[in-house]
């Protein structure tokens, strides 16, 4: 194995630890959000506090805040995380939740230096099934409710447009 492929292998295994070690809640408990304002254009912390507060702050779906706005590990976004998930921002795709198995698998998957990249929008409610989706940059993460079944869609050049909608309905079965 050349020496690239070996420090490509550690630094892979030290982020799976990284990542494992967040999602334990290894963290201290914070439970203090801003107000969206005007440093909301400089302050990528305050996005994410901003974000924060429009889901209900530490009484809302996130719970209290675990930890104080971090790096991300490519160096290009911050993050915070929460009893109950995990805000990410970037600076061109703005400040999103993401929890549960979606951030479990997008977790798996290299996070925000994976296939995806970073998310481009909440985890939100497909219409008409039981399914969640959370849409990234390069791709989208759906999970059933149901089945507790999560699947990946990575957007390449050349793959047809997929609707998580049918694919859902299909995986969980009659409606």
């Amino acid at each position: 194995m050349s020496n690239h492929k070996r420090v490509a292998a550690k630094l892979r295994s030290v982020r799976a630890a990284m990542i494992v070690l967040s999602l334990m809640g290894a963290f201290s408990l914070s439970s203090s959000y801003a107000q969206p304002g005007p440093s909301l254009d400089l302050d990528p912390g305050a996005r994410i506090e901003a974000k924060y507060g429009e889901l209900g702050g530490a009484s809302g779906l996130l719970g209290a805040a675990l930890d104080q706005v971090r790096e991300t590990f490519d160096g290009d976004g911050r993050y915070r995380a929460y009893e109950n998930g995990f805000i990410y921002w970037h600076p061109s795709t703005g400040a999103h939740l993401v929890r549960g198995a979606i951030r479990a698998r997008w977790g798996i998957l290299g996070a925000e230096m994976g296939i995806l990249g970073y998310p481009t929008s909440d985890e939100q409610a497909v219409p008409g099934n039981d399914c969640r989706v959370g849409h990234f940059q390069h791709g989208q993460i759906v999970w059933s409710q149901d089945t507790g079944m999560v699947w990946t869609e990575a957007s390449e050049p050349d793959m047809a447009a997929s609707s998580p909608g049918q694919k859902c309905a299909i995986t969980a079965g009659p409606q």
